[in-house]
């Protein structure tokens, strides 16, 4: 029978191979290649490695983009929406003689309400007008006073009335328990405010009252 023979190993190489083994238990990792982490919504070019923002980011943050342009635009906002303008609320029947009336006699007209109002500072309240008033006078009369005194005056200058004969009058106070709001135009009402010569009388087609919520 033959003997197997056994190949024998130089001690210069077994040290050698002894000294890496050692090596690499003592630092496990040396042999581990490190692979980067890819950053949420980005690729790895296949070329270059470099990194490329992903096509559907970039169609989202140009959508995003896009929106807030929109919104800087059109004044609005998705945080909340604009203020509307409050809607005007008609005072007394313009189409009753007993709640609208006018005098030549005195230039005035005149909206009697259906009840005694109060009316707080911010209110505003427009007016239609008629007639050959340049000028007018705005009054709001209480409930249970004389109609001969200027009481309840809102501005001693008086209003200028346009082309289109429609005025805004804003209350810079309250007004309480009113009764009768009017207007006044000729050359003086009372006496006591000159509006000027050729000042002609009013009429009084409309009242709205404009609050803000």
């Amino acid at each position: 029978m033959m003997k197997e023979k056994v190949q024998v190993v130089p001690k210069k190489c077994l040290f050698g191979i002894i000294t890496v083994l050692a090596s690499t238990l003592s630092c496990p990792h040396a042999l581990v290649a490190r692979i980067p982490e890819k950053p949420v919504g980005t690729s790895v070019g296949e070329v270059d490695g470099t990194m490329k923002i992903s096509e559907k980011e970039r169609t989202s943050t140009a959508s995003a983009t896009g929106n807030k342009h929109e919104e800087r635009k059109s004044g609005t906002s998705t945080d909340g929406l604009r203020r509307a303008e409050p809607r005007p609320v008609v005072l007394g029947d313009p189409h009753d003689s007993n709640s609208y009336g006018d005098s030549p006699v005195f230039g005035s007209a005149w909206c009697n309400l259906d009840s005694a109002t109060d009316f707080v500072a911010g209110d505003r309240l427009r007016f239609t007008l008629d007639g050959e008033a340049r000028r007018v006078m705005v009054r709001l009369l209480p409930k249970d006073t004389s109609p001969d005194k200027p009481t309840g005056i809102v501005a001693d200058a008086g209003f200028d009335v346009p082309a289109g004969k429609v005025i805004e009058v804003p209350l810079m106070k309250e007004y309480r328990n009113i009764s009768q709001i009017s207007v006044h135009g000729g050359p003086n009402p009372w006496g006591m405010y000159p509006l000027g010569r050729g000042n002609g009388p009013v009429k009084l087609r409309l009242v709205e009252l404009i609050r803000n919520q």
